[in-house]
């Protein structure tokens, strides 16, 4: 490839007779070779903090991200790589946009709900949010907070004791906690309607097998 290019061939010309893309022509024309294509990880690595902060700075705009690495750092990536890289950022990004929408909203005399807290595995942000949820709740509008955990488990609910603590230093003030034992009223509407006789009445015998 390197010879041909040398003899003059163009880089259309060379992708033609090699039967391979021109972009693959001449990255091997400017690296002088054929190099090994290194990996995400270790093109892209340590510039997590980088990449976090452009992505924020453009509005997640991934492309904008792309062409600041080519321009800045002198790597050149493809869109689809860079993208990966930056998933979870972006994730991020977008649930902090929705937590702040929802807190720019007016509260009124509107009750905010936040229903089972708890039940479903939480990300790694997702008690930053809360706090900041509580926080600017915080002796302004009424909330309603459901949970299946009791309050003494909910920094390992949400990953972060500290957290969860000044969470739990203004959620209950001014507040009530109603503790409710016994099983769903869903399963007490089931069994009287005789479609579920629960777990004890399963593993009783039946009449026919007692009297045999």
């Amino acid at each position: 490839m390197l010879e041909l290019h040398r003899r003059g061939w163009s880089h259309e010309r060379i992708a033609r007779h090699l039967q391979c893309s021109a972009h693959t022509v001449a990255r091997h024309v400017v690296l002088g070779g054929w190099r090994p294509r290194a990996g995400l990880a270790s093109r892209l690595a340590g510039l997590g903090s980088w990449l976090k902060k452009r992505l924020e700075a453009n509005s997640g705009n991934a492309d904008v991200v792309r062409q600041e690495l080519a321009e800045e750092k002198g790597m050149v990536v493809g869109l689809r790589t860079v993208r990966r890289a930056v998933r979870g950022f972006r994730r991020e990004l977008r649930a902090g946009e929705r937590a702040t929408v929802r807190f720019e909203t007016a509260p009124g005399y509107q009750m905010l709900i936040v229903d089972e807290l708890g039940y479903l595995p939480m990300p790694a942000s997702a008690a930053h949010l809360l706090f900041q949820l509580v926080s600017r709740r915080y002796e302004r509008g009424s909330m309603l907070v459901t949970s299946n955990q009791p309050v003494s488990e909910w920094g390992a609910v949400l990953g972060d004791d500290v957290a969860a603590t000044a969470i739990l230093d203004r959620l209950p003030h001014h507040s009530q906690v109603l503790t409710i034992r016994g099983e769903s009223y869903r399963m007490r509407e089931k069994r009287r309607s005789g479609l579920y006789l629960g777990a004890k009445a399963l593993r009783e015998p039946s009449r026919s097998k007692r009297s045999a």
